[in-house]
């Protein structure tokens, strides 16, 4: 191969750069937070819960407290409430103290409600206290204790309250419970059944360096890229008390491919109570990796099946050390169909033939440029092979969104402070029709507005679509979960405007 820089390529192509982007968010309390899937495929194991199909209903008293003060209430399988709201009015009014003293003050008068006793309300720990931006409303979060262990993935509460009004409430509240019995087994112990369960497992001989940080053990496990953790926690079940468990980490990001899942394991019999994959991936991506030499390209990685309808193949690899400089290719069986080399790496292809994209497998090969490589002569990537194409069609109508930029006024006013986003670059030239926007949201960040389904090529007049699935999300305020269900609490418009609330 010759080491004149000459860009020829035998095929049209365009180098254009698709990274495949991983989110993983790990190190905060699971009902705390929401998971929203970005794609409808999810790499990796599926989410666990051993308690679904489980539930408790509320009691005449509960239901007797809510009818009392006119209020709606949803209930979640604890038998507390997930969502309580008074439309159009505050649930209690002229609290007085700080907003936490208020809020803790509030559920011990209701304490029937979450099933609570005096002594389950003196074990609540405050988790958070969050003044909301542009007015004086506080999101008040606090987290049952059973025992001396913290509650973990439910047990939490949070009060909306401004000036002394409680304006909304939803928990994961699981009652007075009872005490966890004694650990059984060590934290490493349970990242180990941990890490056999998502198929990572590995012997004790593997674990090293074990550290004490805050709550968590921390520790070094062969053959992972990152720190292990694991902690002891209280997990709440509707009918069957609450357990001992280790809250786990398993966490790795080799070979192009990342792993994320945390998990409870019951800290006496071992057995898995709660997984949930933490790796969101902005594409359905395959990775890949492999190696090279200074004189020869490496071994084709795949097949990489393309089924009838694909639209494009996007490919990205590089380099373990950046300064080698690498050939990547697309090959069609043996035929080379697209090919990147670019200087330096990364190196990307997006290939995209007219009248789409050939059925069959494709493989993708790494090669040197020259034979000035130094090792290790190592590579990672991924492939993405998508149904849509990467633009939108013309759009008759801008897309137009309705929202608040923070969050709604809590003193029940009716001035509307919301803004009105469109889909637009700026909002220089408005035509008429679009003399109302307030703010421009097109970016290269985004091929298509927040509501369009790629797939489709259509708008679906929701808040599913491009960038997020939104619902409202009671039983986390602070952070949007997604519902299951059909639709639930989403928001639709039949026309290009589609409202916040």
């Amino acid at each position: 191969m010759s080491s004149t820089r000459t860009r020829t390529n035998p095929v049209p192509v365009t180098n254009l750069i698709a990274l495949s982007l991983t989110v993983v968010a790990l190190l905060f309390p699971i009902g705390a937070r929401g998971q929203a899937q970005i794609l409808d495929v999810n790499q990796g194991l599926p989410d666990l819960d051993s308690r679904a199909g489980t539930a408790v209903s509320p009691t005449s008293t509960q239901l007797s407290l809510v009818a009392g003060m006119g209020a709606s209430a949803s209930w979640n399988q604890f038998g507390t409430p997930q969502s309580l709201i008074k439309y159009g009015d505050f649930l209690t009014t002229g609290l007085t103290g700080d907003p936490v003293s208020a809020a803790l003050g509030w559920i011990r008068a209701n304490k029937s409600l979450f099933r609570l006793s005096d002594q389950g309300v003196n074990n609540l720990e405050l988790l958070n206290d969050s003044l909301l931006a542009g007015n004086a409303g506080h999101a008040v979060i606090f987290r049952q204790h059973f025992g001396n262990l913290p509650s973990a993935q439910d047990g939490l509460i949070t009060v909306g309250i401004v000036n002394g009004n409680i304006t909304y409430v939803s928990s994961s509240a699981a009652g007075d419970g009872n005490v966890p019995g004694v650990a059984t087994l060590s934290a490493v112990d349970a990242w180990l059944k941990a890490a056999a369960d998502v198929g990572r497992a590995v012997g004790p001989d593997s674990i090293s360096g074990l550290a004490v940080k805050g709550t968590w053990t921390m520790f070094t496990v062969a053959g992972f890229s990152y720190p292990q953790r694991s902690r002891l926690v209280a997990f709440p079940t509707p009918t069957e008390g609450v357990r001992p468990a280790y809250e786990t980490i398993v966490l790795d990001v080799r070979g192009g491919q990342a792993t994320a899942y945390a998990s409870f394991v019951d800290a006496q019999t071992g057995m898995v109570l709660f997984r949930q994959n933490r790796v969101q991936q902005l594409a359905t991506t395959s990775a890949f990796s492999g190696t090279y030499t200074a004189t020869a390209c490496g071994m084709p990685n795949g097949p990489f099946a393309a089924p009838t309808g694909t639209k494009t193949i996007d490919v990205v690899a590089t380099s373990s050390l950046p300064t080698n400089d690498i050939v990547l290719n697309l090959l069609f069986g043996s035929t080379v169909v697209a090919s990147s080399d670019v200087l330096t790496t990364p190196e990307a292809i997006h290939y995209a033939p007219t009248g789409g994209v050939p059925v069959g497998n494709y493989s993708v090969q790494v090669c040197p440029f020259d034979a000035n490589q130094t090792p290790p002569l190592t590579y990672a990537g991924a492939i993405t092979i998508n149904d849509t194409v990467s633009t939108q069609p013309p759009l008759s109508n801008t897309p137009k969104w309705k929202f608040f930029t923070a969050n709604p006024p809590l003193n029940l006013s009716s001035t509307d402070t919301r803004i009105i986003g469109c889909w637009l670059d700026s909002l220089t030239s408005l035509t008429p029709a679009d003399q109302e926007c307030q703010f421009a949201l097109k970016n290269l960040a985004s091929r298509a507005p927040w509501d369009f389904n790629l797939r489709t090529n259509v708008p679906n007049f929701t808040t599913t679509g491009n960038n997020a699935k939104s619902a409202e999300a009671w039983f986390s305020p602070l952070t949007p979960m997604f519902l299951t269900g059909p639709t639930p609490g989403r928001l639709a418009s039949a026309s290009s405007r589609l409202l916040l609330v």
